[in-house]
């Protein structure tokens, strides 16, 4: 399908990568589909028995509130940046219009995310939306997500993955 990924589904499901990685910079551009839409790159993430996932995940956020380009953990803490609720001081201060506006609902969204040590950043559109420390997970899978929206076909293309060598 000319480079594109598709994936469609009746429930939340993850699209992994065969092996853990540690340190890295990835790249990869999604496309939501019209209505009710979130997705996710989930990296650094553990797999259940079940097939389920948990841990950082840059988030894709086609809703309203603009959150795409924080950090959910899923299936753990839930939000780290920006927090709930969304009116609140830290988010004042590091959840700015900028960073809100990054992504385009209606087209393609360059992602970049990049891990070093306990150090995560995330870039929608060239715009750096987190920059934060967090040491819970060192290396895990990476992944990408359909959050089950029945019908819904969530398109990704130009996934690119580079291992950093402290």
């Amino acid at each position: 399908n000319n480079g594109i990924i598709e994936l469609v589904a009746d429930k939340k499901f993850f699209l992994a990568y065969d092996r853990q990685i540690a340190d890295f910079i990835m790249t990869a551009e999604i496309k939501l589909p019209a209505g009710k839409a979130n997705s996710g790159i989930l990296f650094r993430s553990q797999k259940k028995e079940d097939g389920s996932m948990f841990g950082y995940q840059a988030e894709v956020d086609g809703s309203d509130r603009k959150w795409s380009g924080g950090l959910y953990d899923e299936g753990r803490r839930g939000w780290i940046h920006p927090k709930k609720p969304i009116e609140n001081a830290y988010n004042e201060k590091h959840w700015t219009p900028n960073r809100k506006d990054a992504f385009n609902r209606d087209d393609w969204n360059h992602y970049k995310i990049k891990c070093l040590a306990d150090h995560i950043q995330i870039w929608v559109n060239g715009v750096k939306t987190t920059d934060l420390k967090d040491d819970t997970d060192d290396k895990g899978f990476i992944a990408i997500q359909h959050h089950g929206e029945k019908g819904q076909v969530y398109q990704f293309r130009n996934l690119r993955l580079k291992e950093i060598t402290p």
